[in-house]
């Protein structure tokens, strides 16, 4: 009987989590739309939820340098460069 409810908390707390490619695919979506301040929100829950994705990075850097927050993109250059320094 203990085995369900711990499976079923289990669950729970896994879908409480968010999948980080899932906020990806919906930040680039949101970006497309011109809901940059959207596609942002998404993408910073994205890299919080995976820190060390150099991708995810790289993408909020380039959203950013888009929008001309050259600052914080260049944060996030610099974040890719020590998480994935031999990517060419």
């Amino acid at each position: 009987m203990r085995l369900p409810a711990f499976l079923a908390l289990a669950t729970a707390l896994n879908a409480a989590e968010p999948d980080p490619q899932a906020l990806l695919g919906q930040a680039q979506q949101a970006f497309q739309k011109g809901e940059r301040k959207e596609a942002i929100a998404l993408m910073n829950k994205a890299v919080a939820a995976a820190p060390e994705n150099a991708g995810a990075h790289f993408l909020r850097a380039r959203m950013l340098d888009e929008m001309r927050d050259f600052t914080a993109a260049t944060k996030d250059y610099s974040e890719v460069i020590r998480l994935a320094p031999k990517i060419p």
